[in-house]
């Protein structure tokens, strides 16, 4: 089988499932650790094995990349008690395309969601971004945002191959089963991936708008409870749960005037992006209109993602990036300059002068002339290509990290409730600010995502047994300080809703004293999950040090 080298790390590229299960047999017989890599697109460390540094250690862990396992079959019905048409996809296929494929396969023609549209089919809801494998989106519970339909309810089968004996062969869990519930969501510790069976229905169009707005003015959604008018928008939760399909960016930064004004005061002034859509069937002559995350300049989005994610990186270094070039430098001239700036760019001037201007050009107030398409925008889609808004925005260019809570839906006001009060302690109270935060935007944050997830069957899916509401707290990546650093203070005060952590971003060390206990009080079933993944690997070849630590292994 071919294998391709990148970054330092060798990985093995499988054709068939007896290459898999060879792979699993080499990992068994040489006590060495074997993992998949997708997209890249979760948490590194739950990912990737890290080869050995000593060329005298033995046989190195098993890195694959299922690039090659790709076949799309579309036919059959589903049995009762499910409808639709059922689409077998190989576990290394790309939802859509993987603009960052090291392997460079993955084309938006070899994708399932194209293949599906082509046939006429449709899933009934989509994450934000559509570059992950089949596989690596379903077992990390990825999800779209809306309380009516979920990408769980497509999921008809999933088969795997374990390592339970050398030359193990695969085994299909199908839709209803405690093993199917367990395998779903799953982080590849019950088996390798191999096949998932979807069900596919009539394809649809969507159609939607986005509104800029400040808080207190807003006409969708009351997000925090705080609208007087006589008559306020709907709260949160019923907007949540009323809407099909729904993604609000709140930016919680205060925006200051002349005089200093608490974020408390200041609340009603922050923005909010509100996005929202609905389904429509599909019409002859239908004209997409296509979403626009960020206001073009230049004929596209390339040239705004260039300087938001450069502006971002460099205030999250702020000032170490310009002392180490003054060094590097070493002009008198410069660094007399670079002392000045240091000096210049206080807290209080940057959110007075510069955050303003960088807000401004990414989150427009106000109808732009000769530009329709910004506030509100109104956009119409085919499902496919409208439902994961984020897909224009590049990873690279904008690289972006999250904690993802999940909390029982019922506790929706609870919960923004303590959000405010977390950024205001922040802000205004300097609770959190520890020797290691940036004073300027606190460690690389940036902007917080709400959104909602359907009630889900699979055992470990962060919405198993509810609705939930959704918060992302997002960082920008290329920052000198540690997100998880500012993440704890989110993780502490979210604790008492019982929060959910999604599993591919970033979660609290569930090792640690403080967390020991906490995955069982939150995830009920996950002594069965636990016990199945015994069985499915005694030799624990699927589990990495960072799976190992959060869940005990």
């Amino acid at each position: 089988m071919d294998t391709l080298a990148y970054n330092g790390t060798l990985y093995y590229l499988p054709e068939t499932n007896a290459d898999v299960s060879s792979l699993i047999t080499q990992a068994r017989q040489n006590n060495v650790k074997i993992r998949v890599r997708g997209s890249g697109h979760s948490f590194p460390p739950g990912i990737i094995l890290e080869p050995s540094t000593n060329p005298n250690s033995g046989p190195q862990p098993i890195n694959v990349i299922m690039s090659k396992m790709r076949t799309v079959t579309i036919g059959g019905s589903a049995p009762a008690p499910y409808s639709g048409t059922l689409v077998t996809v190989q576990g290394g296929c790309n939802l859509g395309i993987d603009p960052f494929d090291i392997t460079e396969i993955s084309t938006q023609q070899n994708s399932v969601l194209y293949q599906m549209q082509q046939a006429g089919l449709s899933l009934p809801d989509l994450g934000g971004i559509t570059h992950q494998t089949i596989s690596g989106f379903s077992c990390m519970g990825c999800s779209g945002g809306s309380t009516t339909y979920s990408f769980d309810d497509a999921i008809y089968s999933i088969t795997l191959i374990p390592a339970d004996v050398d030359n193990p062969q695969p085994v299909t869990y199908t839709a209803g089963s405690d093993n199917f519930n367990a395998a779903a969501v799953s982080m590849g510790l019950l088996g390798i991936i191999v096949e998932v069976v979807l069900i596919g229905q009539p394809t649809f169009n969507i159609q939607g708008s986005e509104m800029i707005n400040t808080i207190g003015a807003s006409t969708q959604v009351d997000l925090f409870n705080s609208i007087t008018t006589p008559n306020p928008p709907p709260g949160l939760q019923d907007w949540l749960q009323t809407q099909e399909y729904t993604r609000i960016i709140w930016w919680p930064q205060p925006l200051y005037g002349a005089t200093t004004s608490t974020f408390t005061t200041q609340l009603n002034n922050t923005r909010s992006v509100v996005w929202q859509a609905s389904r429509v069937a599909p019409a002859p002559g239908f004209q997409p209109n296509p979403y626009q995350e960020v206001q073009p300049m230049l004929g596209g989005e390339f040239v705004p993602e260039v300087l938001a994610g450069g502006i971002y990186s460099l205030i999250g270094k702020w000032p170490s990036w310009i002392q180490e070039l003054s060094g590097i430098i070493g002009n008198p001239v410069f660094t007399a300059i670079a002392d000045g700036l240091t000096k210049l760019v206080t807290p209080d001037f940057f959110y007075k002068e510069i955050f303003p201007v960088v807000l401004n050009q990414f989150v427009v107030l106000g109808q732009i002339p000769g530009n329709n398409n910004y506030n509100p925008q109104n956009f119409q889609d085919y499902w496919w290509h409208g439902l994961p808004m984020d897909n224009q925005m590049n990873d690279k260019l904008f690289p972006v990290w999250f904690t993802e809570l999940w909390i029982d839906i019922n506790q929706t006001e609870n919960v923004m409730n303590t959000l405010s009060q977390i950024y205001n302690d922040y802000y205004n109270n300097g609770k959190y600010n520890e020797n290691n935060m940036s004073p300027l935007i606190p460690n690389g944050a940036f902007s917080v995502e709400i959104y909602a997830a359907k009630s889900s069957n699979f055992w470990l899916s962060p919405a198993y047994g509810t609705n939930v509401v959704r918060i992302d707290v997002m960082w920008i990546a290329n920052n000198a300080s540690n997100p998880a650093i500012f993440y704890e203070m989110f993780w502490d005060q979210m604790r008492q809703y019982d929060f959910r952590a999604h599993w591919a971003k970033y979660n609290p060390d569930y090792s640690s004293t403080e967390w020991s206990g906490y995955l069982q009080t939150v995830y009920p079933k996950l002594p069965d999950f636990l016990a199945l993944r015994s069985t499915n690997d005694p030799k624990n070849v699927f589990v990495n040090d960072y799976w190992a630590q959060q869940f005990g292994l």
